[in-house]
C-alpha cells in the first residue's frame, strides 16, 4: 500500500507567526519495497518507487526507484545485548545526531528537545558497501529495528519520523557517515 511522507514538506510556520504557513505544493507517495514481508528502509524514510505529486495540476511530476533488483543473503553476527542498541538509538540511531550541545558540529542557539520512541519493529535498512580497493560500492539491506518517533516535537525543524538501528554487529555504531562498512566479500 502507497504511503505519504510526512516529514520535510509541510504545512509548516513560515516564520515566529502562526498565521503564515507554507502549503507544500508537491507530496511524496513512496510504494515500500517489501522483502519477506518487511518494509526496507532508507535512513528513517521507506525505500521503494517514490512519486512526487504535483498538488496544483494533479499530477505526478517525478517517479524514482524504479529497478530490476537481485538479491543474495548472506549470514552476519547479530547484536544480541538490548541495552547495546537502545544505545545507539538514543543518539540518533544508525547514522546519529549532532549529539552534545557543547559539540563543535552544533550551530550557536541550538535547541535541544527530547524525543520519545515508540516499541521498535523488526525490519530492514539499505546499508552501502564501500570496497577498500576503490570498486563500485555495493547496497547491502540488513535487519534493523525501526522504532517510530512518537508525538515529534511540533515546533522547530524536526522531521524524522522514525530511528533506525541496524541489528549487525559491525554496523551497529556507524555514526554521521563517518564509519564507512568495509566489508570484504
Amino acid at each position: 500500500a502507497p504511503e505519504v511522507i510526512k516529514n520535510l514538506y509541510g504545512p509548516r510556520p513560515l516564520a515566529e507567526m502562526d498565521t503564515q504557513l507554507y502549503i507544500p505544493d508537491v507530496v511524496q507517495v513512496v510504494y515500500p519495497l517489501l522483502i519477506d514481508g518487511k518494509k526496507v528502509y532508507e535512513n528513517s524514510q521507506p525505500a521503494g518507487i517514490s512519486l512526487n505529486i504535483n498538488l496544483r495540476v494533479k499530477k505526478v511530476s517525478s517517479v524514482n526507484g524504479i529497478s530490476v533488483n537481485r538479491y543474495e543473503s548472506s549470514a552476519y553476527a547479530t547484536e544480541q545485548d538490548f541495552n547495546k542498541i537502545l544505545e545507539v538509538a538514543k543518539r540518533g540511531g544508525q547514522w546519529g545526531w549532532y549529539g552534545d550541545p557543547a559539540s563543535s558540529y552544533m550551530p550557536e542557539g541550538t535547541k535541544t528537545v527530547e524525543v520519545e520512541l515508540g516499541a521498535p519493529t523488526m525490519e530492514y535498512v539499505k546499508i552501502w558497501k564501500y570496497d577498500p580497493n576503490g570498486q563500485m560500492p555495493k547496497e547491502l539491506i540488513v535487519p534493523t529495528l525501526v522504532f517510530p518517533v512518537v508525538n515529534p516535537p511540533q515546533d522547530g525543524m524536526f522531521y524524522q519520523t522514525s530511528i533506525t538501528v541496524p541489528i549487525v554487529k559491525d554496523l551497529l555504531n556507524m555514526n554521521n557517515g563517518g564509519v564507512m562498512p568495509m566489508i570484504k566479500g
